[in-house]
């Protein structure tokens, strides 16, 4: 009997459609038999003191509900944070599933192997379907929780070891009413700066000209000064001949830090040491002080908050104005990360997915509880954009921003003793040139350390 093409193309069109309803249906249950897994799991979350744990915070009876997965979760403040949490994952303790990271953590925890890479689960639609849309987040947002472990390499290359929940731009908080935009408008070097601070401390002697982190706390460092710093022209490190050099006891550096050490002991004065983040937005908010240099978002949550005496009268003013050299920026971006160690992986992944997803962000921002959602469909929609001129700032602002700091292991550890120096030249104990001089020791310490750690554990934990 002679089978006409027709026939067999309807034979073979028949099989193709059979097998992709096959596949769709094996999808599907694994989908329900992952979910009905799920809906056991217990996970434990550590979240530091941010409103954006308080936005996950209010959501967890939710997603709960939703998923059937049980939420523990812990929250402390920055200062203590990161020290917990390192002390956890270093130990390869199991109890921990979820928790709140940064860059310069991460490039720590991943070079030690404690993470683990979420690749895998954006890549596999049984854990992620298309809706989650990885495309919607802001490039560099994604970019800053991504490296490939190799010390000085920028990062945005490598494993994935975190999902973005929120991002912050180095920028200069103002109040409308003290500061005058146009004296902004001129401000190129630290010596423009110093000299705006005394502008502003003849016009009101009873207030603080200016507001900079002074808390013996690596994320002091982390704040104004290591934008000022770049934008002067400055790094952490050079690269000679492909190896990382220290290039902070450099001339150029000694003499910022000098001009920087007077302008906080003639500006700020002796409470210096207590300003961290919380202190320094506050005294923005209650008119104690003109204007800050720090995240954007401690100068709009002062126009929130019901306790800020001077809601409504604080604006934030683009730092990538005062720059040399072409310096971008700094951001800082907060992502949740998974214990490599964890034993509920998927539920972790579940918890991950839920909170960086749309539904939840925009939920965030419509509750105002932060506006620097990382999704592009959220933060430039018109629903949020129109009429908010933070968000004009942000955009704009977005495609000028880069991670500072050279990626190595060692990054809080140097800023940890960047910011104590920096405390030590404040009180007159180290002078200027041998503070920096005793960083750069210290950083070349740090440098032998990735040596050693490279000649003995040459396969990263990531190789594939």
């Amino acid at each position: 009997m002679k089978i006409s093409f027709k026939t067999i193309f309807f034979f073979l069109f028949l099989i193709i459609v059979f097998s992709i309803i096959s596949f769709r249906l094996l999808e599907i249950e694994s989908k329900k038999i992952n979910q009905t897994a799920l809906s056991k799991a217990k996970i434990k979350v550590y979240l530091n003191q941010h409103p954006y744990s308080e936005a996950i915070i209010r959501e967890i009876p939710l997603f709960e509900k939703k998923t059937g997965i049980k939420v523990e979760y812990t929250v402390s403040e920055e200062d203590i944070y990161r020290d917990k949490l390192y002390h956890i994952l270093k130990n390869k303790q199991q109890d921990l599933d979820v928790f709140m990271a940064g860059p310069y953590s991460i490039w720590k925890y991943s070079y030690e192997g404690l993470l683990e890479d979420l690749d895998e689960y954006i890549n596999d639609n049984t854990f992620t379907d298309e809706n989650y849309d990885l495309e919607d987040f802001l490039p560099v947002t994604l970019k800053t929780l991504r490296w490939n472990l190799n010390p000085g390499d920028r990062y945005g290359s490598g494993p994935l070891f975190g999902i973005p929940l929120g991002f912050e731009l180095t920028s200069i908080p103002y109040n409308k009413k003290l500061v005058n935009e146009k004296d902004l408008d001129s401000l190129k070097t630290i010596d423009d700066l110093i000299n705006l601070c005394n502008k502003l401390k003849n016009k009101h002697p009873n207030i603080n000209p200016i507001g900079l982190r002074g808390k013996n706390h690596w994320s002091s460092i982390s704040g104004g000064y290591i934008n000022l710093y770049y934008s002067s022209g400055l790094s952490d490190f050079k690269k000679i001949n492909q190896i990382l050099v220290p290039d902070v006891n450099s001339k150029p550096s000694v003499e910022f830090n000098k001009k920087y050490m007077k302008m906080i002991k003639r500006y700020i004065g002796k409470d210096w040491e207590n300003y961290s983040w919380y202190n320094i937005g506050s005294k923005l908010g209650s008119g104690k002080i003109a204007f800050l240099v720090d995240a954007d978002n401690n100068g709009y949550l002062q126009n929130l908050s019901e306790l800020s005496s001077e809601k409504g009268n604080i604006s934030v003013y683009p730092i990538s104005k005062f720059k040399l050299n072409n310096k971008k920026t700094n951001i800082w971006v907060w992502g949740l990360s998974m214990n490599r160690f964890s034993e509920e992986k998927e539920a972790s992944w579940e918890f991950i997915r839920y909170f960086t997803a749309k539904e939840f962000l925009k939920k965030a921002i419509k509750q105002q509880t932060y506006l620097n959602v990382p999704r592009k469909s959220i933060l430039f929609s018109k629903e949020f954009s129109e009429n908010n001129p933070h968000i004009d700032f942000l955009k704009k602002e977005i495609e000028n921003v880069e991670l500072l700091m050279t990626p190595n292991p060692y990054a809080v550890d140097i800023m940890n003793d960047w910011m104590n120096i920096l405390n030590r030249m404040y009180k007159d104990e180290l002078s200027v040139e041998t503070g920096l001089d005793e960083l750069s020791l210290k950083m070349e310490e740090y440098l032998k350390k990735i040596e050693i750690k490279r000649s003995f554990n040459e396969e990263s934990a990531y190789s594939r």
